[in-house]
């Protein structure tokens, strides 16, 4: 079958061949014909304007050629390299030529020879012109002495595992040393055995500590090789490799692991927001929101207690303050309020209540009362769509999931002081933007979490039997408001109330309620939506008649005059 193959493409190729050949010669009797004619004809691809010989368009073969002879063989040349040196020491294994540790030191000869051939091509004039020839060496040469390392700690035992850590240490360094002189490719081949030497001669019974202090030191090794070289890439791939380490122990069972995990993840994912290797900052990782997915991983656990909710909260500022000073679309603090909201039911499902009312009420400081002052100062509809949600969030899902911690009058009186802050943001949105007839969803969120709250504390401060009443009274006020108020985010936060009054009174109450309860009930809503629907009228009339005078004063410059009733 594979003969058979290889004879089809061979077939194939010389069909090609011939086809273009075939085209080539009838293109050149065209242009002697043309010639002949005293036609002219275009440019041929190798002349230009003035009979000068132009570049050659590129083609296929042309990119082959580059891309083989001019960039694959000499780092094909470095992969042979290294797959001779092991090539060889498993032959010297197989005839028993030399001894185990004759074989580890000759492959370290090898490796040094190979650092030492890279540096010459690097300082040699024949050799420097081609800077692949000494990154290849040097990359060869760099994985030749992981191996060895690596083979003479696992496979023979030579030496301890603090011997073997502290020679992977010192290739790395060596490796991101190198870099400077090499490119990147070493940096990248240091990066990988850096992270890789825990794995390969790690003691999986030191604990975190050890291992989250090395990459903390291999972290700043390749942030600052970073910021010199301008590879802000290889920040981010180690921020990246370091989370999947911290990932690692936060799945651990020993607590303390995964609580000095945690926070180290915590710790990384701020100073990886701040700072910007290579000019520019890490936001195509988003470090931060990473970082917040580890903390809540270890905030699930049953065995962390309240450590947890603390680097959360640590996490929570971090978003907050991170995104304000990058001046960027609060994204990812909503993605963190969101973690937090869902940890609250979490951690009271595996029955450990401690903390999370001090939890949900950092939340409210945090998103509710810091988003607020944010969308104050910067004028931003999103911040303050932010604040809205924290405001009521975390307040509802904990009135939810642990409804025991508090009374219902409790519960309802901190629910309606929690609507204060949306409020809030209604009359500061109102002072900020002018909307008269027009509102989008940003404007309107701050009323609608207001009316929210204020609505399921009529639930715990009325009884069942008045709910409705409370309702309907609660949204002909905020109706009335924005009609005094001239405000429109009032006026859509009361009929959306009302509408769900109006559905719960049809569709729960009429079968719920007997005798002159329900008669009250249906003669107040019937006798409230006439009244609400002449005011309503009213308003939109009155609304709709300055608008048009608006209109026809911006069109002609005279304000019409004011019809005079008759007598």
């Amino acid at each position: 079958m594979t003969d058979f193959l290889l004879a089809l493409v061979l077939v194939g190729l010389a069909a090609f061949f011939a086809v273009a050949m075939r085209l080539q010669v009838g293109l050149r009797r065209l242009e002697e014909r043309l010639d002949a004619a005293g036609i002219a004809r275009p440019r041929k691809p190798g002349e230009a304007e003035d009979g000068a010989p132009a570049p050659e368009p590129a083609s296929f073969a042309n990119f082959f050629e580059n891309l083989v002879g001019g960039r694959l063989l000499i780092w094909v040349g470095g992969a042979a390299l290294f797959v001779a040196a092991i090539f060889l020491i498993n032959y010297s294994i197989e005839i028993g030529l030399i001894t185990p540790e004759m074989r580890m030191i000759a492959a370290g000869l090898f490796g040094l020879t190979l650092l030492a051939a890279g540096e010459y091509a690097r300082r040699s004039p024949r050799l420097a012109a081609d800077i692949r020839v000494s990154q290849a060496l040097v990359g060869t040469g760099l994985a030749v002495l992981y191996a060895t390392v690596y083979g003479s700690y696992w496979l023979y035992g030579f030496f301890g595992i603090n011997t073997a850590s502290l020679l992977m240490l010192a290739i790395t360094v060596a490796a991101l040393g190198l870099s400077f002189r090499h490119g990147i490719g070493t940096a990248a081949l240091g990066l990988i055995g850096g992270f890789l030497t825990p794995a390969l001669v790690g003691d999986p019974d030191t604990g975190a500590l050890g291992l989250l202090a090395y990459i903390a030191l291999l972290n700043i090794a390749v942030f600052y090789i970073a910021w010199r070289r301008g590879w802000g890439w290889l920040a981010g791939v180690a921020v990246l490799a370091s989370f999947a380490w911290t990932a690692f122990f936060i799945f651990q069972p020993d607590p303390g692991d995964a609580i000095a995990a945690g926070w180290f993840a915590a710790a990384l994912g701020i100073i990886a927001g701040l700072l910007k290797p290579a000019g520019t900052s890490l936001t195509w990782i988003q470090p931060v929101a990473i970082a917040a997915t580890i903390v809540m991983i270890l905030t699930a656990r049953d065995d962390v207690e309240t450590w947890g909710w603390l680097a959360y909260a640590v996490i929570a500022a971090g978003a907050i303050a991170i995104t304000r000073l990058r001046e960027h679309v609060p994204a990812v603090p909503f993605y963190v309020l969101l973690l937090g909201v869902l940890l609250i039911p979490v951690r009271i499902l595996i029955h450990d209540e401690a903390g999370v009312a001090s939890a949900a009420t950092g939340m409210i400081l945090l998103f509710g009362l810091g988003s607020l002052i944010i969308a104050v100062e910067w004028r931003s509809g999103l911040w303050a769509a932010l604040s809205a949600v924290g405001f009521a969030a975390p307040a509802l899902v904990l009135r939810w999931s642990y409804p025991g911690l508090m009374s219902d009058m409790n519960w309802g009186a901190l629910l309606a002081l929690l609507a204060a802050g949306p409020v809030a943001l209604v009359f500061i949105r109102r002072r900020q933007i002018h909307y008269a007839v027009a509102l989008d969803f940003l404007a309107l969120l701050p009323a609608l979490t207001a009316a929210a709250l204020l609505a399921f504390a009529a639930i715990d401060l009325v009884p069942s039997d008045g709910l409705s009443i409370a309702w309907m009274v609660l949204s002909i006020a905020l109706i009335g408001a924005g009609m005094a108020l001239h405000d429109l985010a009032f006026r859509i936060a009361g009929l959306t109330l009302l509408t769900v009054t109006v559905v719960k009174l049809f569709l729960i109450d009429a079968s719920a309620l007997d005798g002159v309860l329900r008669i009250l009930s249906f003669v107040g809503l019937g006798v409230s939506l006439i009244v609400l629907g002449w005011l309503y009228g009213k308003l939109l009339r009155g609304e709709r008649r300055d608008n048009e005078k608006e209109k026809l004063v911006g069109a002609t410059g005279f304000e019409p005059a004011t019809p005079t009733p008759p007598v």
